[in-house]
């Protein structure tokens, strides 16, 4: 449960960056490169990996949309569902969860037929050093004073 709250955490953050277009192929880029540094691909492995990697995240930012769809929906209605309607949308949520750890194995699955398993697990190293990096920066960022006279933690007063 340990791993699985960071991991979760970090896919939401990521999953709203994605969601600015601009960004996100800006953000993409970033990972790109960073991923291709920290696993040290050789052309063959490159050529290989990246259409594999890339569907595996298209499918999981579909997923985590609809996760995200999911959440709203049960925000906004919170009070009003009866119990019925809860345990469907219960049933949903550990559906969704189910299938994006499913496509994670699918994506091993997938690159161990050419990589190396030292460079799978170097990926998921990869990904949370990036996710990391990426929290830093964004948080770094506000507390320059971007968001106009708002403190650092947001202007929700003294913590």
């Amino acid at each position: 449960m340990k791993q699985v709250l960071p991991i979760l955490i970090a896919l939401l953050f990521i999953s709203t960056a994605f969601a600015q277009h601009p960004k996100r192929k800006k953000i993409k880029a970033l990972k790109t490169a960073h991923i291709t540094n920290e696993l040290n691909l050789t052309s063959s492995e490159a050529e290989k990996f990246w259409p594999i990697y890339n569907s595996s995240e298209e499918k999981h930012h579909q997923l985590r949309s609809e996760s995200r769809q999911l959440r709203k929906k049960l925000k906004e209605n919170l009070d009003a569902i009866s119990e019925s309607e809860a345990k469907v949308i219960l049933q949903k949520s550990i559906n969704l969860q189910n299938r994006m750890h499913k496509e994670r194995n699918k994506l091993t699955t997938d690159l161990i037929q050419f990589l190396p398993a030292k460079k799978i697990i170097l990926l998921k190293k990869a990904e949370e050093d990036f996710t990391r990096k990426l929290i830093k920066k964004f948080r770094d960022h506000r507390g320059r004073g971007t968001e106009g006279d708002m403190p650092p933690h947001g202007g929700r007063g003294p913590r």
